[in-house]
């Protein structure tokens, strides 16, 4: 179980960096439809990251809330 835990918090990690990045790119672009695209590509990942946290409490574990430093970069 704890590699299975841990390989769904990187996960978590993973899509809670680029949800991070995608609104930082919206936010540095002036093209409205890459801004609106950068969304919504953030609140996807938002949502993957919102169904692992579901399955790492279903498992009985804590989810990690850490964002990988390198997708932010």
């Amino acid at each position: 179980m704890k590699d299975e835990t841990a390989q769904l918090n990187e996960l978590l990690s993973y899509c809670r960096s680029a949800q991070k990045g995608y609104h930082t790119a919206a936010d540095q672009v002036d093209d409205p439809i890459l801004q609106s695209r950068f969304e919504k590509y953030g609140l996807q990942h938002g949502e993957f990251a919102y169904e692992l946290e579901q399955q790492l409490l279903i498992l009985g574990e804590q989810p990690e809330n850490q964002a990988n430093i390198t997708a932010e970069a």
